[in-house]
């Protein structure tokens, strides 16, 4: 059984911008899908996230406006087949938070525009 990737949300002020910056960054961009605003940010072929902009996500669920843009308790996980070629390529261009190098292999976390903490980890398989 191998660790799937996961495909939140993240709900930020300018959906373009923020396309824009992962696709500058190696991600391939998914741009509206249903809705309007809903967007998809592609690596290895998968689903990493969705992207809508404010405006729409907060008229489509109001509770959500009360969280801060890029806060939450965690952070995301964008776990890949080759994480040490996409780590090499985006390392000078992204803010990082923290790289740390374990036993199955190293993690680089950082932060989009919008305040998104984002882990980069080699697909493992779970035993």
């Amino acid at each position: 059984m191998e660790m799937r990737r996961v495909c939140p949300l993240m709900i930020v002020p300018d959906a373009a911008a923020t396309l824009d910056w992962y696709a500058e960054r190696g991600f391939d961009v998914v741009r509206d899908i249903a809705p309007d605003d809903l967007h998809l940010l592609v690596k290895d072929g998968e689903g990493f996230a969705q992207v809508m902009g404010a405006g729409e996500a907060y008229a489509f669920m109001p509770a959500k406006s009360d969280v801060p843009i890029g806060t939450m308790s965690g952070w995301f996980y964008l776990n890949l087949d080759d994480a040490a070629a996409f780590i090499d390529s985006i390392i000078d261009r992204v803010e990082v938070v923290k790289d740390e190098k374990f036993e199955f292999g190293r993690v680089l976390y950082f932060k989009d525009l919008n305040g998104y903490t984002i882990g980069v980890n080699q697909i493992q398989p779970l035993s």
